[in-house]
């Protein structure tokens, strides 16, 4: 069950609250944010959730972008991931991805968190540090270590993503089997895969996937000096 990101305050009842705090104003974002994507979020609908006019809201933030930040490193300082002592760096790397996706599971709104207006939230971005320096570590420099981290992490969020979706619901074709294949040979693949397709255990097959990502990394690395 996704965890709550409400602060420790007392919920006040609809209307205009009678302190407006800095907590106050991210409980209510947060809240906002399960209604709405954080990428379409304004000031202004925020300023209508709390029935307060706009311009209150910079006593407590200056822009939306320190708003959104502030949200981020609530959600972020939630992440908990310590790599364990002299592992391989395969295996932090790993444990890494299953925290980020424990951390998804828990807390949904994460996910709205890591970007917005082509911004890595600086949360986020903590998050990350310990996977370049990771990487770098492991010989990969410059435009190789971008360009290696870089589908990392878009693979990583990828995978989360699928596994969230595909937990909650049953794969079905739009169409027939007959109808994707023109041939008896392509007609036996279509049936064998659709007949089994919902007996895949997701969490074996997330970390199949994650294992796969690892795998490229050690692939793309520098080969040592003779």
């Amino acid at each position: 069950m996704p965890a709550t990101l409400a602060s420790a305050e007392p919920r006040r009842a609809r209307g205009r609250p009678r302190r407006l705090t800095p907590e106050a104003v991210l409980d209510a974002a947060l809240t906002l944010f399960e209604d709405e994507p954080a990428a379409e979020f304004t000031l202004g609908r925020l300023a209508r959730r709390l029935g307060v006019p706009i311009t209150s809201l910079y006593t407590c933030f200056p822009n939306r972008d320190a708003l959104l930040d502030a949200a981020a490193d609530r959600v972020f300082a939630r992440f908990d991931w310590k790599p364990e002592p002299r592992s391989p760096w395969t295996a932090v790397l790993l444990s890494w991805m299953h925290a980020v996706q424990r951390h998804f599971e828990r807390y949904p709104i994460a996910q709205q968190l890591l970007t917005w207006d082509r911004r890595i939230s600086p949360a986020w971005l903590r998050v990350l540090a310990p996977i370049i320096t990771l990487l770098h570590a492991q010989g990969l420099r410059g435009r190789a270590l971008v360009q290696t981290f870089s589908w990392l992490n878009s693979g990583t969020i990828g995978l989360i993503m699928s596994h969230a979706y595909n937990s909650r619901h049953q794969a079905r074709p739009a169409l027939g089997a007959a109808e994707l294949a023109s041939d008896g040979e392509g007609l036996g693949a279509q049936l064998e895969f659709w007949s089994h397709v919902n007996e895949l255990d997701h969490e074996q097959s997330l970390d199949a996937g994650f294992r796969v990502l690892v795998a490229g990394v050690a692939a793309a690395l520098p080969a040592p000096k003779r």
